[in-house]
């Protein structure tokens, strides 16, 4: 949605420079609506994610509890189990917390593939070469990280 966003900005500038103020009060409607509905995905694809996180997080200790009821006294007695239980009950709260960012993941493609169409037609060439360059620039941001 920042990309549309963008966009939008360009093309109001463009209007304004242009001394079409109509255009730029529609141009500044269609915007807002567009940041509203933009906050609209957000809070859902958070709400969302952390319902899913929750529940991935209730089934693991579920799995868990199972786990553990099942087995007998002496096993219990012989193993550290609470250490073991300490250790899975942090690794299930960074799954909860890493869980948002996975969804981000699924969106990733739909920017970088709008990102390079807005540039490529306002830019033509030099957007290409821009497309090139990042994506060339890229091993090399990996290797020094």
């Amino acid at each position: 949605m920042r990309l549309a966003i963008s966009v939008i900005i360009i093309f109001l500038l463009r209007a304004l420079n242009r001394s079409e103020i109509t255009l730029g009060y529609i141009l500044v409607i269609i915007m807002a609506f567009t940041w509203y509905f933009a906050q609209l995905c957000k809070q859902k694809g958070f709400m969302k994610s952390s319902l899913l996180a929750s529940r991935m997080k209730s089934g693991l200790a579920m799995l868990l509890y199972a786990k553990i009821s099942s087995l007998s006294s002496y096993t219990i007695r012989s193993s550290q189990l609470g250490k073991l239980t300490n250790l899975l009950a942090s690794d299930m709260g960074i799954i909860e917390h890493r869980i948002a960012t996975i969804f981000n993941l699924f969106a990733l493609p739909f920017a970088i593939i709008g990102s390079t169409v807005i540039l490529i037609v306002q830019f033509n060439w030099p957007g290409v070469v821009g497309v090139i360059l990042f994506v060339l620039v890229l091993p090399v941001a990996n290797y020094i990280s």
